[in-house]
């Protein structure tokens, strides 16, 4: 499963990345026991205080792009993300923090099955967020 550190801060390019990514090595659609399309899945890694505009726009667009999202966290729950913005007028070089979006989590960490997913998104601070808990993905 491939990792891919996006900042949606640097532009649409890490997003763009991941779905041609994907596209070139899953090109040929995976088929059920149907015979039906099944659309790949891309697993978006979030925690605690997650930055709300680095999370939120990968997973509007990957979705956009014709992709299962899932949020695996520490615990499958309601998790509270921040926004980090440089107040107008200001010539501040740090940001105030504000209470963001919620999201929730669609699969806790111990229950994810690595071959499933094609590719995983860790959004810009979650990694910082993820190290301190016990059980994380194991590869």
């Amino acid at each position: 499963m491939p990792l891919l550190w996006s900042r949606v801060v640097a532009g649409d390019r890490s997003v763009r990345r991941l779905a041609t990514e994907l596209r070139g090595r899953y090109a040929d659609p995976v088929l059920n026991y149907r015979r039906e399309p099944r659309m790949a899945k891309v697993l978006i890694i979030i925690g605690d205080a997650t930055e709300c505009l680095d999370t939120m726009y990968p997973y509007f667009r990957i979705a956009e792009d014709g992709y299962e999202v899932v949020v695996a966290a520490p615990e499958k729950r309601l998790y509270h993300m921040v926004l980090h913005e440089i107040p107008p007028g200001t010539d501040w070089d740090i940001t105030q923090e504000t209470a963001g979006y919620h999201l929730q989590s669609d699969i806790a960490f111990r229950d994810v099955v690595p071959r499933s997913t094609p590719a995983c998104l860790f959004p810009a601070a979650v990694p910082r967020n993820i190290s301190v808990t016990t059980r994380t993905c194991s590869t």
